[in-house]
Parts: structure tokens; sequence; C-alpha cells
């Protein structure tokens, strides 16, 4: 593997790891997620400076490849979020939550909002299921097919062919 190839592969590793980190539901992994995150696209961003002072289109088109999956995700991840939102906030069941918080109001249930809470999502985890369905997936399919592409090119040496492609 040339040293061109290990320069690419540790910013898709950065930036998987930062995908990988995301997953982890504490806020010092999703913290840390945004830091790595950060990390892909500034050293992306350096990197591709460098190669194009050198004239190096090997390096630049992987790093033009990489920071265009970091912004169309992002962009993807917002839309596929307010689908998601407006699918929940159209489907799911106010008043598993609205009846418990008026009984904690009255006084007749202990002010344990987790019991309130539990009561909610154990009755709406169907609608919640598929808002998360349809906010994740698009971002996993996506980052799926444009990290394999990136990949599959580094590892066999090559450029990407177009590195300014939506896909």
């Amino acid at each position: 593997m040339t040293p061109q190839a290990k320069n690419i592969l540790t910013v898709y590793a950065v930036l998987a790891g930062s995908i990988l980190t995301g997953f982890v539901p504490k806020l010092l992994f999703a913290l840390l997620a945004m830091v790595l995150f950060s990390a892909a696209l500034s050293m992306a961003g350096s990197r591709r400076r460098k190669a194009d002072i050198a004239d190096d289109t090997y390096i630049s088109g992987h790093m033009t490849y990489i920071i265009r999956t970091i912004w169309i995700t992002c962009l993807v991840g917002f839309f596929s979020t307010i689908a998601a939102s407006v699918y929940v906030l159209s489907a799911y069941n106010p008043e598993l939550l609205n009846q418990c918080m008026n009984d904690m109001m009255a006084g007749t249930v202990g002010p344990d909002v987790a019991i309130c809470l539990k009561n909610f999502a154990e009755g709406n985890w169907p609608i919640l299921l598929n808002g998360t369905v349809i906010a994740a997936l698009p971002l996993g399919l996506y980052l799926a097919l444009r990290m394999g592409r990136g990949l599959n090119a580094a590892f066999g040496d090559k450029p990407i062919t177009n590195p300014k492609t939506w896909l």
C-alpha cells in the first residue's frame, strides 16, 4: 500500500470512527463523535489543499469525495430528520403523556416523570421506531454507498473517477 493510500485511509478511518461513535447512547460519545466528524472534515480539507498545491489529483480527488460525503450526509440527515419529525408528530398518541402528567399535577400520581415517559414510549414505540427508521435509513444507505466506493478505490490504490458526484 502506498503512503498516499495510507494517508487517504486515515481520513476514512477517522470519519468511520465518528459515525460508529455516534451510535453509543452517551453524551460523552456524542461529543467525541462530533469532534471526530469535525476532525475528518478538517483533515480532508487540509490534505486537499496540500494536494492541490502539489498538483496531486489522486489525493485531491479522494479528499474532495470525502468532503462532499460529509456535507451531503448533513443535507440528507437534515431532510430525513424533518420527514421523521413530520411522521412522528402526525402519528403519535400524546394522550399517553398528557393523562399521566395531569394525574401528576392533580397529585393522584407521585412526581416520577420516568413513569410517564415509559408509558409514552411503550404506547408509541411502533411510531417512534418507524420515525427512527425514516431518519436513519437514508443516512445509513448513503454513507454505506459513499464509504464503500471510497474505501474500495483507496484500497485498490485507484483515484475517484468523479469526486464531485452526488452518489
